[in-house]
């Protein structure tokens, strides 16, 4: 489930093997069927990417459709609940122009398609829908994660909620209005379960800035010592894009030794 999708993410999530160009044909029979819009990002470097963005209409039939799809799955409870607070607004996107929150949200698609190609994460529910969640339940305040997953591994399934990190938010709001309610979430199974029908999930920070590693390890440093952060696992995106199956991820016990930004020179990194 995302806001908006690229015409290479379609490639890859619909189409793939298929002849590059489908994408754009059926990107036209969406438009005659006002169910989508085309827009146009114009990058300093990088071309001109295009990306399929719903409409009103679009929105309506895309709610009806999840809801469906989703029923009799271990994440019914969970698309209930997401879709019950998503807007139905279209996206407002001026013309060749992108707003400010762009670059994150396409950092976030770009993660999320990674996560859900990846067959051995067995990923059978990805969303980067913005603010998923309920501001709080039962008094308790709820974190907003980037992306949400839901894994199939064998005969159990499980949920991970996911931050992209691109070193703006400073980092005791980031212990506070992410870790804190992360481990408030964590403290409430019977809530949790209510809320998407599973009793423990795990945290997946993806850093996206200048100088990854340090950043890194700084969030952790934040959170391990008020939170424990023991749901949390931290990696960085070129590592997540590249290896997105592989042991790429640090966390409460597993922390960065030095700021390499090579995988190879960190023994102690984990899998998911």
């Amino acid at each position: 489930m995302l806001r908006l999708a690229s015409f290479r993410q379609l490639h890859a999530l619909v189409v793939p093997g298929q002849h590059f160009s489908g994408v754009g044909r059926r990107a036209a029979v969406l438009q005659q069927l006002g169910l989508a819009t085309v827009w146009e990002d114009r990058l300093p470097q990088g071309g001109h990417p295009r990306y399929v963005v719903p409409t009103a209409a679009g929105i309506a039939w895309a709610h009806a459709e999840l809801v469906a799809r989703a029923a009799a799955t271990p994440h019914a409870t969970l698309v209930r609940h997401m879709l019950a607070g998503a807007s139905r607004s279209p996206l407002q996107l001026a013309p060749f122009t992108a707003p400010t929150w762009f670059p994150h949200q396409r950092t976030t698609n770009e993660l999320v398609t990674r996560f859900a190609l990846a067959a051995p994460l067995g990923v059978t529910w990805a969303s980067a829908w913005h603010r998923p969640l309920p501001n709080a339940i039962d008094g308790l305040p709820l974190p907003q994660p980037d992306f949400v997953l839901v894994r199939q591994q064998g005969a159990a399934t499980s949920l991970v909620f996911g931050e992209v990190d691109r070193g703006h938010e400073p980092l005791p709001t980031f212990a506070r209005v992410k870790s804190e309610r992360y481990a408030g979430l964590a403290a409430s199974p019977d809530v949790l379960e209510r809320l998407t029908g599973f009793r423990s999930f795990e945290v997946w920070v993806v850093v996206d800035s200048a100088q990854p590693l340090e950043r890194l390890t700084a969030l952790l440093a934040a959170t391990r010592r008020k939170y424990g952060a023991s749901m949390l696992r931290f990696s960085i995106r070129p590592w997540a894009l590249d290896a997105p199956t592989g042991a790429i991820w640090f966390d409460v016990e597993h922390a960065p030794a030095h700021a390499s930004p090579s995988r190879m020179e960190h023994p102690n990194l984990i899998a998911a």
